[in-house]
């Protein structure tokens, strides 16, 4: 179970806010989260968070291209798990990333906001 819960959190943290373009609006996939919108970053932070979240955002969309994951269909665990270990590198990665730009209460919030995409995941799993 924990490694389950690590790795919808690694896929929700690679949609962190819709930041890149997808080919259907953010929200309507249930990976993304607005993260950066809910943590009311002040401009300074979002302008340092932007460029990690597109990155990442990149990065997740390679992953779920590679293991033939459509982010924007009902989630498939079997493919998430098999693409597991290179999501939650990724997850790890982008979380080290942006710990430094936020306050340690805005990094609490993010943990937090992480942990209801993966719930809402993983009932959209079921």
């Amino acid at each position: 179970m924990p490694r389950l819960i690590a790795l919808v959190s690694a896929l929700c943290l690679a949609l962190l806010l819709g930041a890149a373009p997808t080919a259907t609006p953010a929200a309507a996939s249930v990976y993304d989260s607005n993260v950066l919108q809910k943590l009311k970053l002040s401009p300074a932070q979002r302008s340092k968070a932007r460029p990690i979240v597109a990155r990442g955002q990149k990065e997740f969309r390679a992953i779920m291209r590679k293991y033939n994951i459509d982010p924007n269909a009902k989630p498939d665990m079997s493919k998430l798990m098999k693409a597991s270990n290179e999501l939650v590198a990724q997850r790890r990665k982008q979380r080290a990333e942006i710990k430094p730009i936020l306050t340690p209460e805005q990094l609490d919030q993010y943990d937090d906001i992480m942990d209801e995409t993966a719930a809402r995941v993983r009932k959209a799993a079921n």
